[in-house]
């Protein structure tokens, strides 16, 4: 136009615009760069940015994906609901002990709900001393002032028995044998290997002493193994005095005997 001729086309600024389009699986899209001119007075720019927005625009738009595209599930599909796993444990069985029936390495509840491990047993002062189940140290009484003041020592109606023996703890037994028993056990060498099979438990003849010596072991361990061999010490004992053995097994039929030859005379 006329006004054009006279002044000249209008000057635009160039600008340069960076837009990135998203990230996704195959990696970053590459970066369109565009060139977008300020809009002058008139129509005079249109189709310049038709183009761009054609070429670039419209991409820019439409190709981009989205950032998270739920996938196609079948419409019959049921979800799986997995049940919590229990974390609850299993209560101890808590029993009252008298003082004869408290042992070294039990572990018991006392004050409600703590644990701890029978460590000294003075059953005929009905005494007993603990150690936490948590550090293993000995429990002590508290003075006023909260320092430990002395060991503190427990009574058997303070106690709780869980049924569980601290791993800490083995003891041993003594079963105390005659002079006739410890010669026939000297005359059997294979003895103690035989019991210690049995019982899975160490069996040892203190010939010096006189006694057999059960352990060390486990607390339970050891007391189900001296049952035994108090009854195979018996079975021994037996084969050295079988005329007692005998003569109290026919004792009663003597008696009967009598008795029915008595009742023949007199009839």
């Amino acid at each position: 136009s006329s006004l054009e001729a006279a002044w000249g086309e209008p000057e635009l600024e160039n600008e340069m615009v960076k837009q990135e389009s998203g990230k996704h699986e195959t990696g970053p899209e590459a970066v369109q760069e565009l060139e977008e001119v300020k809009e002058p007075d008139d129509d005079s720019w249109g189709p310049r940015w038709s183009k761009l927005e054609q070429e670039g625009l419209q991409e820019l738009e439409f190709g981009v994906p989205f950032a998270y595209e739920q996938p196609k599930r079948d419409p019959n599909h049921v979800p799986k609901v997995i049940p919590p796993r229990s974390q609850t444990a299993a209560a101890d069985d808590l029993k009252h002990l008298e003082p004869k029936e408290v042992e070294r390495g039990m572990v018991v509840v006392y004050d409600t709900f703590k644990r701890a491990w029978v460590d000294n047993c003075y059953p005929d002062l009905d005494e007993f001393w603990l150690c936490d189940e948590t550090d293993n140290k000995t429990i002590f009484s508290l003075n006023p002032a909260g320092e430990e003041d002395s060991v503190r020592a427990f009574t058997a109606s303070e106690l709780l028995f869980t049924g569980k023996w601290s791993p800490l703890v083995e003891v041993s037994k003594d079963v105390i044998v005659t002079r006739e028993i410890m010669e026939k056990l000297m005359e059997m060498p294979e003895w103690e290997g035989q019991l210690e099979e049995q019982t899975g438990v160490s069996t040892l003849i203190d010939k010096g002493a006189a006694k057999v010596i059960v352990g060390p072991g486990k607390p339970p361990d050891v007391k189900q193994a001296a049952s035994i061999v108090k009854k195979r010490l018996e079975e021994i004992d037996r084969q050295i005095w079988p005329e007692v053995s005998e003569t109290t097994t026919k004792a009663p039929k003597d008696s009967k005997d009598s008795k029915d030859s008595k009742d023949s005379k007199d009839s």
